[in-house]
């Protein structure tokens, strides 16, 4: 940026550890889902950090070109089809999961992977399902198609949050008014 020649934004996968570089300020801020979507340990407590909210988030669910229910899911398929569970934290489940267990259906998870991007290129070579965040999902490239989900996942809210020592400092405020603008 030419107000800030010099600064360094390093983007890191957040972690419980991280915790404690967000209150130290060694972290200046974080992007993360809403509580109710992250699973957090015992200790962290995220009402101790301030939180702004960035945007409202809607789910998909995503197959590769030319998969053959691309253009005839039904909840029944969606089901019985196999799915990339995108798993940062080593979870057996998700929300799908749980929104599914609700109505006493259960999927195959085939895969889990860490990463949004190695998610995508797990579907760009297999018949998985994957179901994810619309933003992430759209930067998938033209191999990848977004469908409707037949499953009602509603939204979630992505908050940008900072521990709430460095709410009045200057460079900190001008910091997180760039990344919000």
């Amino acid at each position: 940026s030419p107000d800030a020649p010099t600064m360094e934004l390093d983007l890191i996968q957040p972690a419980v550890p991280h915790a404690q570089d967000l209150i130290a300020g060694k972290i200046d801020a974080v992007v993360l889902p809403e509580p109710r979507v992250l699973n957090l340990p015992p200790g962290i407590d995220i009402d101790e950090f301030v939180r702004k909210p960035l945007y409202t988030e809607y789910y998909s669910t995503a197959v590769r070109k030319g998969h053959p229910l691309a253009h005839n899911m039904t909840l029944e398929r969606y089901v019985e089809a196999e799915h990339i569970l995108i798993n940062p934290e080593g979870l057996e489940t998700g929300v799908v999961d749980e929104q599914l267990k609700a109505m006493g259906l259960k999927r195959r998870i085939a895969y889990r992977a860490e990463t949004f991007l190695l998610a995508l290129q797990i579907l760009q070579q297999t018949d998985c399902v994957l179901t994810g965040p619309i933003m992430t999902l759209g930067f998938a490239d033209a191999e990848v198609e977004m469908i409707p989900s037949p499953l009602p996942l509603g939204s979630f809210e992505l908050f940008m949050g900072w521990h709430p020592n460095w709410t009045h400092d200057p460079q900190h405020r001008w910091v997180r008014d760039r990344l919000i603008a």
